[in-house]
């Protein structure tokens, strides 16, 4: 990083302290980050702070999370495969041979001979061509197909969902889970906020249960989307990183990709241009600015079995 980029960090994060301080008239008071707006964190003299407002305002190689902080970036693969062969032969032989013989002044010969040989042959094979463990993870409790690994980079709520948006997504030239084709699939989608809760795994009400518990925290989409919504404590936070996934995401650990915050489809009806979103380093379930921040996506089919 140059003095320029060095001085233009330098003010960048002047104004956020600023910001956060002057906010309302007073700073806010926390204890951990869930208590801080969207955007800013708890810091060590809890008050809610940020680092930055976008990736240009933190170190090369660093990215701007949701909570204001700058961090490495990263990211990850998964993949498993299965098959199931199943093969049965029958072989069966029956062979009858009868044999007279009268003598006298005639003499006839009879001689029968029947022989019949079945062979069944059967081989079954089932390579989960609706949700192929090579490219997706069955979630047997929902029916649901899920992308894995999921998107590899992080994108605006837009571009995820194929909005269109003057500058965000121009004539919503993209549409990445709706022109998402896996396995000869083309009926992917970006999922919402109570299917994409399903996918958390060992945060259940705030505790960390260091197995694949699914969690009960549900909002319910389209029923009910207000900040309220989150049914209480089995939406409580947990340990950061210390799930059954990956790195110690809360996701089960066959699936694959970056541990950070995941897009809903879900409008976070609380606050003006947010949406619901997973965050699964903490389990945490919230909002998220679509006009400022970007996050990665999970995108899902429904399979029938």
């Amino acid at each position: 990083m140059n003095l320029s980029e060095n001085i233009n960090r330098s003010a960048s994060l002047l104004f956020v302290a600023i910001a956060v301080s002057c906010g309302g008239g007073s700073s806010a008071e926390c204890e951990k980050d869930l208590d801080c707006p969207v955007g800013t964190y708890c810091g060590f003299d809890n008050e809610c702070i940020h680092d930055c407002l976008k990736d240009s305002d933190c170190m090369d190689g660093e990215e701007c999370n949701s909570y204001g902080r700058c961090e490495n970036g990263g990211g990850g693969t998964g993949g498993d495969s299965d098959t199931d062969s199943n093969s049965d032969s029958d072989s069966d032989s029956d062979s009858d041979s009868d044999s007279d013989s009268d003598s006298d002044t005639d003499s006839d010969s009879d001689s029968d001979s029947d022989t019949d040989t079945d062979t069944d042959t059967d081989t079954d094979s089932d390579s989960d061509g609706d949700c192929n463990p090579s490219w997706g993870w069955l979630d047997t409790a929902t029916g649901l197909c899920w992308q894995n690994p999921p998107s590899t980079s992080k994108m605006n709520w837009y571009e995820a969902t194929g909005t269109e948006h003057v500058t965000e997504n121009p004539a919503a030239a993209v549409d990445y889970c709706g022109d998402l084709t896996l396995g000869g699939h083309a009926d992917w989608r970006i999922p919402d906020i109570d299917e994409l809760v399903s996918l958390m795994r060992g945060c259940v009400s705030g505790s960390t249960t260091g197995d694949s518990d699914p969690s009960t925290c549900h909002v319910n989409d389209p029923d009910c989307l207000e900040d309220t919504c989150r049914e209480g404590a089995d939406c409580a936070e947990c340990t950061m990183t210390s799930g059954p996934g990956s790195g110690g995401c809360y996701w089960d650990p066959s699936l694959g990709g970056t541990c950070d915050y995941y897009y809903s489809s879900s409008d976070f009806i609380s606050t003006a241009s947010h949406v619901w979103v997973v965050d699964f380093t903490v389990g945490h379930v919230g909002g998220s600015d679509i006009t400022f921040f970007n996050n990665y996506v999970r995108c899902l089919r429904p399979v029938t079995k």
